[in-house]
């Protein structure tokens, strides 16, 4: 951490001798009124925003963390011609995370590269966050609108958690085993500064997480526009709430926290408060009225479902990411894709909306087009933001479900996974015994969360033995707490990190 941390601290405090407009490139000039960032209100709401930006980076959750390596590490996605995948694992680094060989030098990327590019992005934007907290603590809430300052500090604490949490989920062993518990590999950084932080425990980090996120919780429940419905003058606070993180998110981001350490009543209390302030968000599900808008080239506009998130991040260059990797100009082994075979049969119908939304194109040039934007600059216009999904409410439906199946009723775990189900018009699992309701569980989270680097971490979470693959027609890996536990960057024993 110490290589790191140094280049990142010293890089923003490069950044802080300019002016705020320089602040890590986020907005223009005219909308900055000081010269030093954290000398009036606008200058908080511009440093808020330079984090969302670095989240925003290709390294972080604008591609590796979500529609790219997180992706194919969960199976849904593969990237080379399924007969050769396992013999010739040098084929590309890609590979090396389908198959979770991640020291693997191949010829053409250094898989452990990747890996420390995500570990760097991840805390390069805690450091932000954490130098905004610091001044943010200790400035007089007189600078702000009645009610900002708190809205302000609430997403800055749960962005820190946030980005810890994935972190966690990431590097440190499942949590389900016996090193989950007791092996320190990332560390909490709560303060800005090069100094070392020691790596922590899963129950130490998620503690930390979980109290950062009641912080949150607390400040923005009767502050935040969302969820109390006050106005303020501030462009910042008056825009899409959606797209940042608002109270609802900070409470989504609880039920997933807790689901993962088995705090069944806890999540499925703050999923179900999510489902139900849905309809007051502006929050539902695609339907098909919504894809009936189409643009020239007759692609469905809305398949990136903007109506369905709880919180968004806007990548203003996801297009580009997502043509690169799945054109179908490149080879057939540079190109994601979706196995054709398989690909189909994780959905119980053909039927299914998401299958319809998401899929485009057959055989091996079937590819994942959630994502997708305008390929002619006359369609632009009609698409949605380019926003990729962080929470969205599917997801709350399968926190409230599995939750429901151990602290409430394997009754109320089928009436949420229905509602969802149903929602997607595809085919319904009607079976009543606790542990086939889990499975069907974990399935629809691949059928769910595709596209959103969210299925390993479901795989991860449970300690699942073998993942299908996703690169074939059939078979599975056999998974184990390595495979499921990339290594921490080499950069962090060289600078004194071990665990």
């Amino acid at each position: 951490m110490k290589k790191i941390y140094i280049v990142v601290f010293v890089l923003v405090s490069h950044l802080l001798c300019y002016s705020c407009g320089d602040w890590l490139d986020v907005l223009p000039q005219s909308q900055i009124t000081s010269e030093k960032v954290f000398d009036n209100e606008d200058g908080y709401y511009s440093a808020l925003s330079g984090v969302y930006l670095k989240m925003a980076d290709k390294n972080a959750y604008g591609n590796s963390m979500t529609v790219c390596q997180l992706e194919i590490m969960g199976q849904t996605i593969s990237m080379a011609q399924a007969s050769l995948i396992e013999p010739y694992y040098d084929q590309g680094d890609f590979n090396g995370f389908a198959t979770y060989y991640y020291p693997l030098q191949t010829r053409f990327g250094n898989i452990e590269t990747t890996i420390t590019a995500i570990w760097k992005a991840a805390y390069n934007a805690i450091a932000n966050d954490n130098l905004l907290l610091e001044n943010l603590e200790t400035q007089d809430a007189g600078l702000f609108e009645p009610g900002a300052k708190e809205v302000l500090l609430g997403e800055a604490l749960a962005l820190r958690a946030y980005l810890h949490f994935d972190m966690l989920r990431i590097f440190q062993p499942p949590y389900a085993t016996e090193e989950g518990k007791t092996q320190k590999r990332i560390p909490y950084k709560e303060a800005y500064g090069m100094d070392f932080t020691p790596s922590a425990s899963s129950d130490t980090i998620l503690n930390r997480i979980l109290v950062d996120l009641k912080r949150a919780e607390t400040m923005m429940k009767d502050n935040d526009p969302i969820s109390s419905g006050k106005t303020y003058r501030a462009t910042y606070l008056s825009g899409d709430r959606k797209l940042k993180m608002n109270y609802y998110a900070v409470r989504a981001l609880q039920a997933r926290v807790y689901l993962w350490r088995g705090d069944y009543q806890e999540a499925y209390d703050a999923a179900m408060e999510v489902i139900g302030a849905a309809d007051d968000m502006g929050v539902r599900f695609l339907t098909m009225d919504d894809l009936s808008t189409k643009d020239s080239q007759n692609d469905y506009v809305n398949r990136s479902c903007p109506m369905e998130y709880i919180f968004g991040l806007q990548v203003d260059e996801i297009g580009d990411y997502i043509d690169y990797y799945f054109r179908t100009s490149f080879s057939y082994f540079e190109r994601f894709r979706l196995q054709s075979t398989r690909y189909p049969k994780f959905y119980s119908s053909t039927g299914d909306i998401r299958m319809l939304a998401w899929k485009k194109g057959s055989g091996s040039n079937m590819y994942l087009a959630k994502y997708g934007r305008a390929t002619l600059e006359k369609d632009l216009a009609l698409y949605p933001r380019p926003v990729v999904s962080m929470l969205k409410l599917g997801e709350m439906y399968l926190i409230a479900s599995e939750a429901a199946a151990h602290a409430v009723s394997t009754g109320e775990a089928l009436r949420l996974l229905t509602v969802l189900q149903s929602s997607r018009l595809g085919g319904v699992f009607t079976g009543t015994d606790k542990d086939a309701i889990l499975d069907e569980i974990l399935k629809e989270y691949r059928r769910e969360m595709i596209g959103d680097g969210q299925v390993f971490y479901a795989y991860k979470r449970r300690n699942a033995p073998e993942i299908e693959k996703g690169y074939l027609a059939s078979g599975v890996i056999t998974m184990d707490v390595e495979k499921y536990t990339p290594d921490i960057p080499s950069a962090e024993y060289d600078g004194g990190r071990v665990y």
